[in-house]
């Protein structure tokens, strides 16, 4: 009873010591699981976890790593380490394994005290597939293309492979892949490229590649024993339309039936089975392989390729890439002058020829710039046409604009130079002409005023009025009535004597003038 209840208080006490250090320690553990995959089937896979703690931290101790799969005939493996961080790689032979997608899972373990605990596990999945993974990559001008690629430079196309899958075929003795442009086969290559000029502008092109990858260990050549007999030449001359040489590991034979094997013909959808180069013809094997795959239902062949291969002891990849041909750049011309005066605006004209649409921009630039070839601008225009107008007006100093033109597969940098210069002025005739012509204008005016006013004024008789505003005047401005004066009046007007001028007048003397002079 004793030792129950010490064995008890020894597992409490343990289980508040460990409660303490994990306070303590005060991480949240945070793992990842990354993998190079996906891979095909015979390859290896790298899985790799890393431990962290929630903010970002690495811990510190000594962990336990137990990595398992959830294939059928799973793996297992545990890593010890005082890292935080394990990797652990795994190979999925093909016979064993089938395409699909698993999981695999990591669960990790601390050493606290006296014992491991566990403190956190993670599970991800991965891919096992039946072909190679990678892409196939169309490279032009030393630049990677998209979709549209150039019709006045060759394109090499190149199979880029997954880094599991670039693993495996270290250890291949031999790749071989045939090249198909729109179903035309065009021939094999070693190195897993295929160089073509593709020269009809606006037209789609499909572009297929067969990967045949086998890992049959390579069967030592042997020189054949010489033979006298020419049956077996005549034969083959006669019955093939391409006659590859016959493998050195068969034995020579005088009998005519050793002929059989090359007697066939690829079929009429096959144009043509030698290298682009032109220099060997397709061996047996080759041409085996590429028979095998052409006497089945259309496996590989204008884009289907939904069939397992035919050959389980080799590793097959298909890689196809639809393109459209484009017509770059070219014969770009800038119409306007570039000499310019002090406040004259810059009126360019760029044209080109090229496949649309295009995007356009321009930048004013240093007067000395030399062009790179890297310049770009952060606002473009859109033309369906490659024509249209580049309009600024600059200070009086030199400059360099930048002219960028690009399409789908080309770009190009035109620099125009823009000079400035000074004109300079003459007065113009009309400034010296009015003013003195009006001048003189004036001064003939003056003159003939002048005299005008001279010779009017001779024209003119002064005459004076002699008034005399004596005496009598003062008597005849005495006051007198209205009917006073109307009596007078007419009284005088019976009265007076027009022809006589004298004493007895009876015009008073402020009505008389004197003579006129």
């Amino acid at each position: 009873m004793v030792v129950m209840i010490a064995s008890k208080l020894s597992l409490l006490l343990y289980a508040v010591i460990l409660i303490l250090i994990c306070v303590a320690e005060g991480c949240d553990y945070v793992v990842w699981i990354t993998d190079n995959g996906p891979i095909v089937q015979g390859g290896s896979i790298s899985f790799q976890a890393e431990l962290l703690c929630s903010d970002g931290s690495r811990p510190e101790g000594s962990f336990r790593y137990y990595w398992k799969d959830n294939t059928l005939e799973s793996h297992e493996w545990m890593d010890e380490s005082t890292h935080t961080s394990s990797t652990w790689n795994v190979t999925y032979p093909a016979k064993n394994y089938y395409p699909g997608e698993y999981e695999v899972q990591v669960n990790i373990d601390k050493f606290r005290v006296i014992l491991w605990v566990d403190i956190c596990s993670k599970r991800t999945s991965f891919n096992i597939t039946a072909l190679l993974n990678g892409r196939m990559d169309l490279i032009q001008d030393h630049s990677q293309k998209s979709n549209f690629i150039s019709n006045a430079t060759e394109v090499e196309h190149k199979i880029v492979l997954s880094e599991a899958d670039d693993n495996l075929l270290k250890n291949a003795t031999e790749v071989m892949a045939f090249w198909f442009v729109d179903c035309t086969f065009y021939g094999v290559s070693e190195d897993l490229t295929f160089n073509y000029t593709y020269g009809t502008v606006g037209y789609n092109h499909n572009v297929e590649a067969l990967v045949v990858v086998s890992f049959d260990p390579i069967i030592p050549t042997t020189t054949p024993a010489p033979t006298t007999t020419t049956s077996t030449t005549t034969t083959t001359t006669t019955t093939t339309t391409v006659a590859p040489p016959t493998p050195s590991t068969q034995p020579t034979s005088t009998s005519p039936a050793t002929t059989s094997s090359t007697t066939t013909t690829l079929k009429p959808n096959v144009s043509g089975i030698l290298l682009k180069s032109n220099q060997s013809a397709l061996t047996m094997q080759q041409r085996k392989i590429l028979q095998n795959f052409y006497d089945l239902n259309a496996p590989y062949k204008c884009l289907n390729s939904s069939i397992i291969p035919p050959d389980g002891n080799k590793t097959y990849g298909y890689f196809h890439r639809r393109m459209n041909v484009k017509s770059p750049i070219h014969n770009i011309s800038v119409k306007g002058t570039n000499w310019l005066q002090q406040d004259q605006l810059l009126d360019l004209q760029v044209l080109c020829s090229g496949s649309g649409n295009f995007s356009a921009c321009n930048y004013k630039a240093p007067a000395n710039y030399n062009v790179t070839g890297n310049e770009t601008c952060m606002h473009e225009e859109i033309f369906e046409t490659c024509q249209f107008n580049v309009s600024r007006f600059f200070s009086y100093v030199n400059y360099t604009v930048i002219v960028i033109v690009s399409n789908d597969v080309s770009k190009v940098v035109y620099p125009v130079s823009v000079m400035f210069y000074k004109v300079q002025k003459h007065a113009q005739l009309s400034v010296i002409v009015v003013p003195v012509g009006c001048t003189l204008l004036a001064v003939i005016m003056i003159v003939f005023g002048v005299a005008y006013y001279v010779q009017r004024k001779k024209r003119f008789t002064v005459e004076v009025a002699d008034f005399d505003f004596g005496q009598g005047y003062d008597q005849d401005m005495e006051y007198k009535t209205f009917r006073e004066r109307l009596r007078e009046s007419v009284v005088n007007s019976f009265n007076r004597d027009f022809g006589v001028d004298g004493e007895g007048n009876v015009w008073s003397p402020s009505r008389k003038y004197g003579s006129m002079q």
